[in-house]
């Protein structure tokens, strides 16, 4: 049966089907269908029948084998004339499509996340003419080769996504996204999802798609939606596509855009680790937007009394002022997750130029203030935050530590020294590992006896019960006293005397001085936050940490952590250029190779001579599991409280 409508609407898909064959072969490039038998050998791998199910047209790429192939256009598009008989049987089948719908299931093989038909490539071609989302198919997958490429892996994670949610829908191209998703929807790492969950992501999904396309009409970034999804997600929480409209999903679409374009450029941040120099020349700095005075304002999840981390930016904010005088006016601010949006608007509506968030817990709402004030500069203090516009900023502890650990070696006669961990969050496994490193470099055979306090009450006099009588504990602020009966940095225990050894500390004062006066002279490249996502993680070079030493420590120990932070200073002393091994008993660097930034910031292994683990997050107190979602080595795996605002 033919039909004027079926005949016409074969009329504009050969209309498409030219185009893009015309446009391939001006470019050179290959103009019909791909056959996947044509393009890998598929004979000796294995094949594994999934049954009948949806699955996205837009994934259909090709045909298994080759034949009829060169009748359609790349794009499954016809390109032979009306009068055919191809183009008598499409346009027949497209009618009957328009009466009474297409039914039967298409065969169809899946390679790679992507399929190729073996029986129903009109039916293929005339649902995607029509613009059909999906279709019906009789889908066998072939199991590829194992190989070491970073497609591969990609694919092994989307397989154990597929056996957990049967959907083809989500397609993403960098590792770790899948688990992600899983987690950002509430599902914990191995949950399988119910048909009613099925549904209504697919259906929410479907909207946000449809937002997304009409999104890119005008852009031309090489993003899916699936990575579109994944960056919303993190600002806002699942349970609201429920209720957004349109234009409202629009709205928010477009705030987070500058990070889903990130995603599509990069998959890593840019890890600052040195005081930026700039010098862009008179003429540069006589027309930049330098300004006379700035005000700051400082975010805080809490007061100084009994924080010492917030007591350090306080002495960080007294020093600014100290330093910069009347050019930088500082306001303090106090918020928790439910006032921040609106502390932060009225700090910025009281002037404030810069924010400094002290709280990784408040990092959502520093995205949706900076979507909403692009000419604010905002920053958050902490680790592996991979976010355009807003700069993350903390310092490498972890020399410091080395340090402490060799002083602990050299000052213990014992075979164990106890180290107190607060939370398994990036870079603290670094500190644990370096620690470890020089307590070995002073003392071989030494053991590092590991606890952490977000897990259990008194960690440090657990250890003392089990006779363990050095250990390192948490940090100290820039002015604190090592010479005082303090539990802070790493001490000796005798009896009930607490005799300091050393103390890692922090100077925040110098990181926000040096980034003021960038702000002030102009030097601040604006168009840098949208492109990049940057992390400050200064080290001892900077100034920004140091380690103090006890007064009582002996000549000796006080010249060796000398050489030791000039050695890191200048270069001399690579911390972890040395043979590791793992608890596990894996090789992690044989001593030949210097790791990266980013190996070093997100190590979520111990080395071969701590005893203890990385704590599950379940094994958390609560008041710890906050911070560990937002910043924790396995953030990625965890689900989200009901209602929560992710990151």
């Amino acid at each position: 049966m033919i039909t004027k409508e079926a005949s016409d609407q074969y009329r504009e898909a050969l209309k498409k089907g030219l185009t893009y064959y015309n446009g391939a072969v001006s470019r050179g490039e290959y103009p019909y269908l791909v056959s996947l038998d044509e393009t890998v050998n598929t004979t000796a791998l294995n094949t594994q029948y999934l049954g009948i199910m949806d699955i996205p047209t837009d994934l259909i790429k090709g045909t298994r084998t080759r034949g009829r192939q060169e009748a359609f256009a790349g794009n499954y598009m016809p390109l032979l004339e009306p009068e055919s008989e191809f183009g008598v049987k499409w346009i027949s089948l497209c009618a009957a499509h328009f009466a009474e719908g297409i039914r039967d299931a298409v065969k169809v093989y899946e390679y790679m996340g992507l399929f190729y038909v073996q029986e129903g490539n009109k039916r293929v071609s005339v649902l995607k003419s029509l613009g059909s989302p999906s279709l019906q198919a009789s889908v066998t997958r072939i199991l590829p080769a194992w190989s070491n490429s970073h497609k591969y892996q990609v694919y092994q994670e989307f397989l154990k996504f597929f056996d957990l949610s049967r959907l083809y829908t989500v397609q993403f191209r960098h590792r770790g996204l899948y688990a992600k998703l899983q987690a950002s929807l509430g599902f914990a790492p191995d949950h399988v999802w119910t048909e009613e969950e099925r549904m209504g992501f697919s259906s929410r999904f479907s909207l946000f798609t449809n937002v997304f396309r009409e999104k890119m009409k005008n852009e031309f970034y090489d993003i899916t939606p699936s990575d579109a999804l994944i960056c919303w997600l993190q600002v806002y929480p699942y349970e609201s596509l429920k209720t957004m409209s349109f234009k409202e999903l629009e709205k928010s679409l477009n705030n987070v855009w500058p990070e889903i374009v990130y995603l599509a450029k990069h998959q890593t941040e840019d890890i600052n680790t040195e005081p930026e120099t700039i010098d862009r020349g008179f003429f540069t700095r006589l027309f930049s937007a330098a300004m006379t005075t700035l005000e700051a304002a400082f975010i805080h999840a809490s007061r100084s009394s009994g924080s010492n981390w917030i007591k350090g930016h306080e002495l960080g904010e007294e020093y600014l002022e100290k330093t910069l005088g009347d050019r930088v006016t500082v306001k303090t601010y106090f918020a928790d997750a439910d006032t921040a949006d609106e502390v932060m608007e009225t700090a910025i509506r009281a002037g404030a130029k810069a924010l400094f968030v002290t709280a990784p817990t408040l990092i959502a709402a520093t995205r949706r203030i900076k979507s909403l004030h692009h000419d604010v500069f905002v920053f958050v203090c902490a680790l592996s935050l991979p976010m355009p516009g807003v700069r993350a900023y903390y310092c490498r502890m972890y020399e410091s530590k080395f340090i402490a650990g060799a002083l602990a070696g050299a000052m213990t006669k014992e075979d164990t020294i106890g180290f107190v961990a607060k939370y398994p969050i990036f870079g603290v496994p670094a500190e644990i590992n370096a620690f470890a490193l020089g307590a070995r470099l002073t003392h071989p055979g030494i053991r590092i006896a590991l606890r952490w306090s977000c897990t259990e009450k008194d960690p440090s006099g657990k250890l003392l019960a089990r006779g363990v009588h050095v250990i390192s504990n948490h940090d100290v602020a820039a002015d604190e006293s090592l010479s005082v009966d303090a539990t802070w940095g790493t001490y000796f225990i005798d009896g009930k005397e607490i005799r300091p050894i050393a103390g890692p500390c922090w100077n925040w004062g110098i990181f926000y001085e040096r980034v003021c006066r960038y702000i002030l002279n102009g030097e601040w490249d604006t168009e840098y936050d949208d492109d990049k996502a940057v992390n400050y993680w200064w080290g001892m070079n900077s100034g920004i940490i140091d380690i103090l030493l006890s007064e009582k420590l002996p000549d000796g120990q006080k010249k060796l952590a000398q050489i030791l932070k000039d050695g890191i200073i200048h270069e001399t002393v690579d911390i972890f250029r040395t043979r590791m091994v793992d608890s596990a008993g894996k090789v992690r660097n044989e001593g030949d190779r210097i790791l990266t930034p980013e190996e070093i910031m997100k190590m979520d292994w111990l080395l071969d001579n701590v005893d203890g683990e990385i704590p599950a997050f379940d094994d958390l107190l609560p008041m710890a599991q906050t911070l560990v979602r937002i910043l924790g080595v396995y953030r990625n795996q965890i689900p989200p409280e009901k209602e929560e605002f992710l990151v």
